[in-house]
């Protein structure tokens, strides 16, 4: 009974998160009450608020909850082969960064920039900073173990992560995305991996 209840709560964080989500990429944060954010999710505001103590709370952690799901950090296997776990990485930040929401959601958090500042500390905390400092926890990893030299791994993993985004994010960014740079888009993150590569591996 008891596993139960856990799993249909869990199960209602997610649908809010999922709603949530939707809704401050859409509409923008101060358009967003508690209250939608239940109406699309389908339950009563007493859960919302049970789940997420104000609307802050509840940015921060719809944040999180799209960034946990590319599954990023599950591509850097710290005993899997080096080339690999880059090229998976690569492959799915790529395919992310490029995404209509998560353009949406950094677009969002520029523009309010200046009169709400704590969205975009709170994006870039739980969003890039996650990202960044995953990466250069796991080129710190491969270093130690003699796979790559990189003496400042953030700063790697900054070149990293620029290289990825390329052409392709500043297209998508400015509703430029072509089909050629879609066609070359694979090889293209293929030639970035082989690149750093070349430049940091020990």
């Amino acid at each position: 009974m008891m596993i139960k209840n856990r799993t249909k709560s869990e199960d209602k964080r997610r649908l809010i998160l999922q709603a949530a989500v939707r809704l401050f990429v859409e509409h923008g944060f101060t358009q967003i009450t508690m209250v939608k954010v239940a109406e699309h999710a389908g339950v009563s505001k007493q859960t919302v608020y049970s789940h997420f103590g104000n609307k802050e709370d509840l940015f921060a952690a719809a944040i999180e909850h799209k960034c946990l799901s590319l599954g990023l950090a599950d591509s850097l296997h710290l005993e899997g082969e080096l080339k690999t776990c880059l090229t998976l990485f690569a492959l799915r930040f790529g395919s992310f960064i490029t995404e209509d929401e998560t353009l949406k959601t950094h677009k969002l958090c520029a523009f309010e920039a200046n009169h709400l500042p704590q969205l975009a500390e709170i994006f870039f905390r739980l969003g890039p900073d996650v990202v960044i400092s995953e990466l250069s926890r796991y080129f710190a990893y491969k270093t130690e173990k003699g796979k790559l030299n990189t003496p400042e791994p953030r700063w790697a993993a900054s070149q990293f992560l620029g290289m990825v985004m390329g052409e392709a994010r500043l297209r998508a960014e400015l509703n430029q995305m072509d089909e050629r740079t879609l066609v070359e888009r694979e090889q293209y993150l293929l030639n970035c991996v082989d690149m750093f590569l070349r430049a940091y591996q020990a």
